[in-house]
């Protein structure tokens, strides 16, 4: 008899819920007076969030995004190849601007040759930091610049 109750009580609140939905979509749309259709609407809003509560949709939402959303294991990886991918664009850009012609040719050379130079030694270190399952203390927003024979800490 007990469960009857509990399935009786959540059939009222989602009956609740769908007629507070339902008004609201009525009085948000055919609502004249703006102050009136706030505070109705308010009011519905509250009944909808306390009925969702009750029948532990709020926690179904938390739940089923937190499964979707998997920890990162590879953290180091992931921060040297978006460096890697940074100074991708920045080629990129150097070489847009040399044929646009806002930079000298020689003063562009000179970074295209150090970009190359980075861009190698990010490969390696890429390379190193593959298979390493790191924390989320262990790596920085900017990984600092490290000599590319020496293996990440």
């Amino acid at each position: 008899m007990r469960f009857l109750s509990q399935s009786f009580r959540a059939w009222a609140i989602a009956a609740l819920l769908a007629v507070a939905l339902g008004a609201m979509a009525w009085i948000l749309y055919f609502g004249q007076d703006p102050l009136t259709r706030l505070g109705i609407g308010l009011f519905l809003l509250a009944i909808v969030m306390w009925g969702s509560g009750k029948l532990g949709i709020v926690e179904w939402v938390a739940v089923s995004v937190g499964r979707r959303f998997k920890r990162r294991k590879y953290l180091l990886l992931r921060a040297e190849v978006d460096n890697f991918i940074k100074d991708v664009r920045r080629l990129n850009w150097l070489v847009m601007d040399a044929e646009r012609g806002i930079r000298p040719k020689q003063e562009m050379q000179a970074d295209l040759a150090a970009l190359e130079e980075k861009l190698h030694e990010q490969v390696h270190r890429i390379r190193k930091a593959c298979g390493r399952v790191s924390e989320e203390r262990e790596v920085d927003s900017d990984i600092a610049e490290y000599p590319p024979d020496t293996p990440p800490t």
